[in-house]
């Protein structure tokens, strides 16, 4: 079982942008799932029609 899941999300990674679910265990991403896929978390987040980009930094950011 994961601590969160990101349900229904338009993941942004390497290969693309395509719908996909996140699952979160400890503070991290444990999986990235396709649509449709059963999974058990204690917490759910509804994610559809948002574009989710993991481990992005705020891209204002004032580095010196």
């Amino acid at each position: 079982m994961f601590d969160t899941l990101i349900r229904g999300a338009d993941l942004v990674t390497p290969d693309g942008i395509g719908p996909k679910s996140i699952a979160i265990r400890d503070g991290r991403i444990a999986a990235i799932i396709p649509p449709g896929e059963e999974i058990d978390a204690r917490d759910e987040i509804d994610a559809a029609g948002k574009l989710v980009m993991p481990g992005l930094v705020d891209a204002h950011v004032h580095l010196r």
